[in-house]
């Protein structure tokens, strides 16, 4: 019996901090060394559907909003780490990085010349190939909003329609209440 009140209050315990807030840097971001053309590897070998990079830097207000409003929420760092390899960019930075074409460069050379970001955060989708899908400059309005800009890319809805008009078509889908 005391086995089952302990399993019973694990259980409880788990579900009521299930939907805090949990640090991006942990939950969120996945470990790199700054080779992107292996983390593409990684990607397909783990059956992603592509790579994330969000391009920040340091005291950028949006950055800081998309971190603690979004990528903090539970729901939203297991929609992205079941779908996608994500990694933070720092558009300031001059930490050694690889592209996936195997060319090293800092990271803001990175950013600014290979992928022209100059507004943080921007958050980059690659295909499986490398190339770029889908950009997202600015922070979402909320985590749903997110979730859909990640489900909208890991369905490939980028072929055929703008991310503004996927979004309009699941909110006029969902059921009223």
């Amino acid at each position: 019996m005391r086995a089952f009140l302990f399993s019973l209050l694990c259980l409880v315990t788990g579900l009521a901090t299930a939907a805090e807030p949990l640090d991006p840097d942990i939950g969120f971001f996945n470990a790199t060394l700054g080779d992107f053309q292996a983390e593409l590897a990684d990607a397909r070998a783990q059956h992603k559907q592509g790579v994330l990079l969000i391009f920040e830097r340091e005291g950028c207000p949006y950055c800081q909003r998309l971190r603690d409003a979004v990528l903090s929420r539970p729901a939203v760092q297991a929609y992205y780490r079941a779908h996608f390899l994500v990694f933070p960019v720092d558009i300031d930075g001059d930490i050694e990085v690889t592209d996936f074409h195997g060319r090293t460069r800092r990271e803001r050379q990175f950013a600014q010349d290979d992928n022209t970001v100059s507004a943080t955060p921007t958050c980059q989708f690659y295909d499986l190939n490398g190339r770029p899908v889908v950009r997202y400059t600015g922070a979402p309005s909320s985590a749903d909003e997110f979730i859909l800009l990640g489900e909208f890319v890991a369905q490939a809805r980028y072929r055929d329609m703008n991310f503004s008009r996927y979004k309009q078509q699941r909110l006029e889908a969902k059921p009223t209440q």
